[in-house]
Formats: structure tokens, sequence, C-alpha cells
């Protein structure tokens, strides 16, 4: 794991990906999926968009890789009394059978895996005709290689896509259709606070300078990075 993502991990961020839980609420009014939908939010963090899936009606579960975010979303579970399974694994090898979910959601998690790997377990445990909603960061100008690799050992991805070459690994594992969007496609909540902490004790101050090493990443790379909802489907 990423020193990024244990930073995260430590403040027990909710909603870190681009748009936060205010863009999750408009997919999801906007896809508007049957009540009772089993739903699979992969690197569920600290729970927070379970949490809101769950008040919806959904079935849904919870995967993450790291045990602190699998143990907040589970204290969250707790304080809010709602069933929702959570399991400490990857999104490269999960313990459900194929076929077993409506919905999968990926909140910026993929670029940190094996892209390949994940999607191809993605595809095995969707339904037919089964849609993944995927955040993912994109490459809207060509990066030299010193900066993909400022950019790769900072946040510790697998790779940092353009557009095209998601929609390509998207066909290339087995999904039909692909359809993109951004945040102006969906009629966001502004005025709703977009991030939670949950920080651990264990912090330190080297961490909050990673933070702030992170937010002049975003302005450097402001021109050149951006980020997609990829909506794709099993058939």
């Amino acid at each position: 794991m990423s020193d990024y993502l244990r930073l995260l991990s430590l403040l027990g961020i909710g909603g870190a990906h681009p748009g936060g839980l205010m863009l999750t609420k408009a997919i999801y009014e906007q896809e508007s999926y049957p009540e009772h939908s089993s739903i699979l939010d992969v690197g569920c963090g600290t729970g927070q968009t379970t949490s809101f899936l769950k008040q919806l009606g959904y079935n849904v579960k919870g995967i993450d890789i790291d045990r602190t975010m699998i143990a907040k979303a589970i204290q969250r579970n707790k304080k809010r009394q709602f069933d929702i399974a959570y399991m400490n694994c990857s999104v490269e090898s999960t313990p459900f059978s194929s076929d077993e979910f409506d919905v999968i959601l990926s909140e910026s998690v993929l670029s940190f895996t094996s892209i390949e790997s994940s999607l191809s377990e993605i595809h095995r445990i969707l339904k037919e005709y089964g849609i993944l909603i995927a955040i993912e960061i994109i490459t809207t100008q060509s990066l030299t290689d010193d900066e993909e690799q400022e950019i790769l050992q900072f946040y510790g991805f697998s790779q940092v896509l353009s557009e095209k070459e998601w929609v390509t690994l998207f066909t290339q594992s087995g999904f039909s259709s692909v359809q993109i969007f951004d945040q102006n496609d969906f009629d966001l909540a502004l005025d709703e606070p977009t991030t939670e902490f949950d920080v651990s004790s264990s912090i330190s101050q080297s961490d909050y300078e990673m933070l702030t090493a992170h937010e002049e990443l975003t302005e450097k790379y402001k021109n050149k990075l951006s980020y997609k909802v990829f909506r794709v489907i099993k058939g």
C-alpha cells in the first residue's frame, strides 16, 4: 500500500474520490436502481457511501484492502445500527460468487490496483447486464516521463490512463457498453459538505506534510489530470 493510501486511512477520509459524496448521491439519483438491488462498493473506505446506499434500501456490501478503513467502516455501521457486511480483501481477488451483484461501485479505486485483474474480477462477480460505475482519474494532456513517474510514485497508481485507454481496458475485459460522464452531467448539491474525517491518534506531522504535497500536486497538474464517471455494462 502506498504512503498516500496509508495517509487516507489514518485521516479516515470519507468521500476522498473526486466529487465526494455529493457526486455519488447525484449518480444514484440519476440511475434510480430498483430497490433492494445488490450493490458492492469496492474500496469502500470508511463506509460513507455504503451507509448512504443502505439508507436508500439497497442490499449493499463493502470491501477494502486496508484493515484500518474496514475497522472504521464497521464502527460507522455500529453507530448507525446498519446491517452492512464489510470484508478486508482486494478488488483483484474477492470471496464472492460469479454473477452475484447487480451494481458494482468503484470510487477512485481501480488506478491503485492491477487494473486488468480488477476488471476481470469485477466482470466475474457482476450479473449479466450488471453495471459498473467507476469514478477514475484520467489524463487530459500528454505527460512527460518524469511527470508520469512523479504521479505514479506519489499516489501509488499502477497506471495513469487517458479516457480512450480506459475505454479500451473496459472493452478488452469483456464489457459491452461504456458511457462516459463528467460532473456537469449530474445535478450536484454544491452546498453539501463532501468530505468528513475520522482521524487516527497515530497520525504525525509528516502525514500532514504529505497532505500538503498532495494539494501542491493537484494544483501542478490541474490542466493535465481530471476525472470521468464511467458507466460500464456486462453483457
